[in-house]
């Protein structure tokens, strides 16, 4: 399946504000839980981008490592009007009686029922990086189909991919003996770097570069550092292109460098 991107809510028990159940427990740089009544539970999957937020802010971004399911038997708290079908039920800390469901009725305790349930383990530690400069005002912006009651939703992925570069230190580097060879080693490391090394694995590109070298080593210089300042430029602009559609400006890049250096 494709690689998507996703933000993860993590509410503190402290914090919630209904509950139909009593939320779940979290470690927003380490792990996420969730269970099948949750949206988007079947989506999400190991490999995927996910920025962790709480209610204020964005927290982190990183990359699935692993995902655990385990059977379990939710507890749900319920409106103790047996007729009553109410989705929601509120604890209120300043009024009694303390708790009233989202149809009126208010109540000392709600009543307790378990249901059979599958839940989720998101584990994304090893490549957690905190966020500092990105606002929730920006990561709803690239949440093409927003809505302020889901905990899972879809983020917009070459947004995600750049946010996830920008929080990374690792350089990736590629000898020239790799340059020939069709398939990339694969890596941990988020798919952006990924399709960095797929553009410059173009087949020939070694042998392209050696002639260079020996035929004008100024122009082979000079044309390296301008094809990484492009690169980097698709990268932070988080322009939206196919790799395709890159592969064919990064050539076009190239012919037009050698005819104007050579």
């Amino acid at each position: 399946m494709a690689q998507q991107a996703w933000s993860f809510k993590a509410i503190d028990q402290d914090d919630l504000r209904y509950w139909g159940n009593g939320g779940y427990h979290d470690d927003a740089a380490a792990f996420y839980r969730y269970d099948n009544f949750v949206a988007n539970h079947k989506n999400v999957k190991k490999g995927d981008i996910v920025i962790i937020t709480n209610r204020d802010k964005v927290l982190g971004v990183s990359v699935i490592d692993s995902m655990e399911t385990q059977n379990i038997n939710k507890k749900r708290n319920k409106c103790p009007h047996t007729e009553c079908k109410a989705k929601k039920i509120l604890f209120r800390k300043t009024i009694t009686p303390k708790w009233r469901c989202d149809n009126g009725h208010t109540f000392d305790e709600p009543r307790i029922i378990f249901e059979p349930a599958v839940g989720f383990i998101v584990n994304y530690a090893n490549q957690y990086k905190e966020i500092a400069d990105i606002s929730l005002h920006q990561l709803i912006s690239e949440t093409p189909r927003y809505n302020g009651q889901m905990s899972i939703q879809e983020v917009n992925l070459q947004w995600a991919f750049g946010i996830l570069d920008s929080t990374s230190q690792v350089v990736l580097d590629l000898c020239a003996e790799e340059a020939d060879n069709d398939t990339p080693i694969l890596m941990d490391e988020d798919q952006r770097k990924l399709v960095e090394r797929q553009i410059k694995q173009r087949r020939g590109q070694k042998k392209f570069r050696d002639e260079l070298l020996k035929s004008n080593p100024v122009c082979a210089v000079l044309l390296a550092v301008d094809l990484q300042i492009f690169l980097r430029l698709l990268i932070l602009k988080h322009i939206e292109m196919t790799v395709t559609t890159i592969l064919v400006m990064v050539y076009c890049f190239v012919v037009i460098s050698i005819h104007y250096l050579t």
